[in-house]
């Protein structure tokens, strides 16, 4: 009884402590105006649909050129040549500009994974891989706008 008293007091007392996200703060506070893709990439337009979602009207006006690639490297094979750990590593180039300013980045996210037997479900694998490692350099993104001044 003392036991399930402890824990049910204890949850109130963290959901009462304020606890927010640290990144979540500035992300309402601007309006991206237009993202300009520089190569015409499925990889582009997945990261460019990620940043909208985040734009809000307004008065901080921001425009954005993305240039971004996909690599997937071998790290290692075995003694046949095949291929045990792959490598997929998404490279994003920005350009800023922000209150008359022009700013620029590049970002890099990667993952290191086996592979696997079925080819099917290491495509799936893979597609499910590249949708984290962009929500990761969006969220890069954001941080990089808000922070530039």
């Amino acid at each position: 009884m003392k036991k399930n008293f402890l824990i049910i007091a204890l949850v109130f007392l963290i959901s009462g402590c304020g606890y927010q996200p640290v990144n979540l703060g500035n992300y309402e506070e601007l309006t991206i105006k237009e993202i300009k893709i520089l190569k015409a990439s499925a990889l582009n337009n997945k990261i460019k649909k990620n940043l909208i979602s985040y734009s809000k009207p307004n008065k901080n006006i921001v425009l954005l050129e993305l240039d971004s690639k996909k690599d997937i490297n071998i790290k290692s094979k075995d003694t046949k040549g095949n291929a045990l750990i792959y490598e997929l590593q998404i490279t994003t180039n920005i350009l800023l500009k922000k209150n008359g300013k022009t700013f620029v980045k590049s970002l890099n996210e990667s993952f290191i994974y086996n592979t696997k037997d079925n080819q099917f479900s290491l495509k799936q694998y893979e597609k499910d891989i590249e949708k984290n490692l962009i929500n990761k350099i969006v969220k890069k993104i954001l941080v990089f706008i808000t922070k530039s001044n």
